[in-house]
């Protein structure tokens, strides 16, 4: 960035703030909503001066405002839970309340009110519903609500299973948080709760176990708000779209629930292509419960919830074939919070949130009992925010967390391994402990919101602090190599170990200290017309990786300019816009692989039988031997110019609500980014297609002959792949969604449709068959997804009498593409001695580009059935079935086609976790009160 560049940044968010602080102008936080409006009398002529009060039924909240010299009021910063009332009050005019309206996080609807004059006291009350239009920002988004989160089918209560109800989400694989947004990496799609970041550098996803839930139990969840294009300069450290969720709170009534839910293996169908059906059953139950300690004043609210999972798997080995071995899996999710209204102008949220998951992790086949480990995945949130409403026109929200990660994989033997080719695998696991031992963030964060004139400006800066102990020598114990059978083969033929050069590769302790500052004013340029103008600059300063040799990427400077207009001006139109620059922050495990694998990062070291090194049987080397020579090695390094990856976002479309309760969203989103991407500045010489294709899937060329073509010949003690992490990833993204919704008291639906493409190049992880330009590896995308289709619908079904009425049907329908995967040859024909090949990058010798091939669609349809008791007052009891995939279909994760040329099963795809599941049921009784 030049130095006028920055000196100019430099002045407008100096000359921002003395504005701001000079005029006391308001604007809310994404956990909360704002309102605003224009009042104006029945000739349509503006109304200054007029009162207008705010007020939650269900909490007490009041607020007032008066309305400018146009007529136009804001009331910013207001929690969704609860309904709410709105009246509006002026001296010779009749008074109008409108009342039970409900509203979203995140939500700025435009509420006006057109005032008859009365001569006498009066008051006209209309009940109605929030504006199903938004006018007055340019994101792209989609609110899961509370409806959504307790009546459509949701596997394990993991409300992140819902994400994918926005058709810009993709999730390529069952069962997992992971989920691909505009094109992008897992990563590059942000979580917030309560307004602060959820993101793990170290997982690369929301803190939450990598095979329980989503963090949160599904009944601490108020709303997820998503967004997937054109996000406000209030969220940083993401490059493709943010996830905003919000936690309920209690409210004057006492109010909870208490659950069992059971999923029964032995009624879910034989998963795909799987010979047999591994026990299996689920048992979960829990409760919830809120309510005011002092009326009006503090408010408490809780949860606990418990899952314990019966799984198993399978031994193959003849050494004990058939053999049935356990692992269970529990889970404990606790949560606490406090809201403490002071007055109506201060008040303090806090809440602490814990997840606690034990898996004793067996893998089967050919691994004997004992061969694995016990996953420990723990997560611990404190959370507090204090918002302070200076007046009508200034509002200041200060938000701290502190949260902790741990993900320890436990051997339960750390010992040495013994690998019996065909036979069996005994002694310990090969990865033996590993983990991060934790993983603590710190957050702090000031937001100031003020309101002046059409402008509605914030103005913030945050600071995040992730300190993270890695624990990582895979191979650390040893391993035994034999080809075959205690009886084919007693002794070994090889040994395999693993050292750390540095011992600091085993053990690393970085810490990523990220300072971040935005400015965004929210300007309504005319009634009918809002312009977003957004400004925001992070900084990453990397601290304690070893040898880590790129200096602090400084030029991250992002502005964000959106608009939103009502052609009409009544509420119902919205056309929409808008462009911006996106820095996304850098993984951990991306920028720990220098310190890990690279040149003075860990070893294998393989001795033969016979070498004089060879240890004596069963017991592993104490150390690396003195003298002992390493064939040349495969290293990776970063680059000492790696810059934050950098995304830049466009979009275009329009909302048109269609009569009272029905809303068409149309929305073309182009995503370009920067990545990050591995390259061997050591590869030999490329050899052309022709000449590799013309081969007929022999070899061309040996690994020996490589070598000698490379820029430095590899020699003992030395290297052979020298890749490096660049700055030449690249993706790209074009992509036009079609979203319907429709809701009414008995019945809702949604509808969701994207057509989209995907590409990119270069990956994290290695790099591709050929270095030399790194455009030959553009592609498409693993998450490629040319057509996306979601529904889903809930109805409550027409009756009466015992036997008929409060009944409940909803569903959720997913039709997508599948993805891509690469073709290409059996081995590695060119002596590169690239072996990876996965949707996200190939090595691996091909015929021509990577991910040529595509899966089958995947299609599947959740469904539930329930019916509702209704007790004394307002307590129900409800009864609830569930069934996932109801029609059985089979599908299938691209990963596991078969894309080798020559394979008998070439094109076909694979069992095992390389499926989705077949049909599963799921019973739950809740009692609500």
């Amino acid at each position: 960035m030049s130095a006028f560049l920055r000196r100019s940044c430099s002045t407008v968010l100096v000359v921002s703030l003395a504005v701001i602080m000079a005029e006391r102008p308001a604007l809310a936080q994404k956990p909360t909503f704002d309102i605003e409006g224009i009042v104006t009398d029945a000739q349509q002529g503006v109304l200054p001066g007029a009162i207008v009060t705010v007020q939650n039924a269900s909490t007490g909240l009041l607020r007032t405002a008066v309305t400018n010299q146009a007529g136009r009021y804001v009331i910013a910063a207001l929690p969704p839970e609860g309904q709410y009332s709105i009246k509006v009050e002026v001296p010779g005019f009749a008074t109008e309340v409108r009342s039970a309206l409900t509203f979203n996080a995140g939500q700025r609807p435009v509420m006006n009110f057109s005032l008859k004059l009365s001569t006498v006291q009066e008051t006209i009350t209309v009940a109605g519903d929030a504006p199903m239009v938004q006018t007055t920002t340019a994101e792209v988004t989609k609110t899961i609500n509370t409806r959504d989160l307790e009546t459509l089918p949701v596997k394990e209560r993991n409300y992140f299973r819902l994400l994918t109800l926005d058709s810009n989400i993709v999730a390529r694989a069952p069962g997992t948080n992971g989920v691909n947004v505009g094109g992008g990496d897992v990563w590059n799609f942000g979580t917030y709760v309560d307004g602060t970041n959820n993101f793990s550098k170290w997982l690369t996803l929301q803190r939450a176990p990598q095979r329980g839930s989503g963090g949160f139990a599904i009944e601490t969840v108020k709303e997820v708000n998503i967004i997937t294009n054109q996000f406000s300069a209030e969220f940083g450290g993401h490059s493709a779209g943010v996830m905003s969720m919000i936690t309920k709170s209690g409210t004057n009534a006492v109010s909870g629930s208490a659950f069992v839910m059971l999923r029964p293996g032995d009624w879910d169908a034989k998963p795909p292509l799987s010979p047999t059906k591994a026990p299996y059953n689920q048992q979960q139950f829990g409760g919830v419960m809120g309510g005011p300690a002092v009326k009006d004043k503090i408010f408490y609210f809780g949860s606990y919830e418990r899952r314990r999972e019966r799984s198993s798997t399978v031994v193959t080995s003849p050494a004990s074939f058939g053999e049935v071995v356990p692992t269970p899996a529990d889970e404990h999710q606790g949560h606490a919070r406090a809201d403490v209204r002071f007055s109506n102008r201060n008040s303090l949220a806090v809440r602490y949130n814990m997840v606690r998951w034990r898996q004793d992790n067996e893998s089967g086949g050919f691994q004997l009992p004992g061969t694995g480990y016990i996953w420990d995945n723990n997560v611990d949130t404190v959370h507090g925010t204090f918002t302070t409403i200076a007046s009508d026109k200034v509002l200041n929200e200060v938000r701290g967390q502190f949260s902790r990660y741990f993900d320890l994989r436990t051997a339960k033997c750390d010992c040495v391994q013994f690998n019996r080719s065909g036979y069996s695998i005994t002694g310990g696991v090969a990865t033996g402990t590993w983990g991060v031992i934790p993983e603590d963030t710190y957050d702090v964060s000031d937001t100031l919101s003020l309101w002046r004139g059409a402008h509605s400006i914030k103005l913030g800066a945050s600071m995040t602090d992730d300190i993270t102990t890695q624990r990582y020598l895979p191979n650390q114990n040893g391993i035994y190599l034999f080809r075959g059978g205690p009886d084919v083969a007693p002794t070994p033929f090889q040994f395999n170990q693993a050292f750390a050069i540095d011992p600091q590769a085993a053990f690393l302790h970085p810490q990523v200290f990220v300072v971040g500052g935005f400015a965004q004013d929210d300007w309504r340029a005319r009634a009918n017309l809002t312009i977003n103008l957004g400004l925001r600059y992070d900084v990453e300063l990397i601290h304690w990786i070893p040898y880590w040799p790129a200096p602090t990427d400084r030029n991250n400077v992002d502005p964000r300019i959106g608009f939103a207009w009502d052609p009409k001006g009544d509420q119902k139109w919205s056309v929409r816009g808008g462009l911006g620059a996106f820095t996304q922050q850098n993984p951990i495990f991306t920028i720990l692989k220098g310190a890990v694998q690279g040149r003075y990062g860990i070893v294998q070291l393989s001795l033969p039988a016979g070498d004089p090194n060879f240890p004596v049987f069963p017991n592993a080397l104490p150390g690396f031997p003195p003298g002992a020579v390493l064939p040349a090695r495969n290293i990776q390094e970063i680059s000492p110019d790696l810059e934050n990856e950098r995304g830049w976002q466009y979009s275009l479309g329009f909302q048109r609500q269609l009569g009272k309760r029905s809303s068409l969203t149309v929305d073309a989103n182009v995503n370009r980014a920067t990545k990050h991407g591995f390259l061997d500045v050591n590869q030999p010489a490329p050899i052309p297609k022709d000449v590799i294709n013309g081969a007929g899937g022999k070899v061309v060329r040996s690994v020996a002959q490589a070598d000698l073509t490379r820029p430095t010949p590899p020699t003992p003690n030395g290297f052979r792949r020298v890749e490096i992490l660049t700055n030449e990833g690249r993706f790209w993204y074009e992509g036009v969604r079609v979203a319907f919704q429709h809701r009414t008291e008995p019945a809702t639906l949604s509808v969701s449709y994207t057509r989209s493409k995907a590409e990119d190049r270069l990956n994290h992880w290695d790099p591709p068959e050929d270095s030399s330009d790194p455009e030959l590896d553009r592609a498409l995308a693993a998450a490629d997804t040319p057509h996306n289709f979601v529904a889903s619908a809930t109805w409550n079904l027409p009756g009466s009498g015992f036997a008929l009425s409060q009944w409940r049907l909803s569903g959720v329908l997913h039709a997508q593409s599948g993805n891509p995967y690469t073709i290409r040859y059996a081995s590695d024909l060119t002596g590169t001695t690239l072996s990876a090949c996965s949707g996200r990058g190939c090595g691996v010798t091909q015929p021509g580009a990577r991910n040529t091939a595509r899966g089958e669609a995947i299609q599947y349809l959740d469904m539930s059935i329930a019916r509702t008791f209704t007790l004394a007052g307002v307590k129900r009891l409800e009864f609830r079935a569930d069934t996932f995939n109801a029609f059985n279909n089979q599908n299938y994760v691209s990963e596991g086609y078969i894309g080798i040329i020559g394979n008998a099963q070439y094109g076909q795809p694979t069992g095992g976790s390389n499926v989705f599941p077949g049909r599963q049921f799921q019973f739950a009784l809740t009692y609500r009160f």
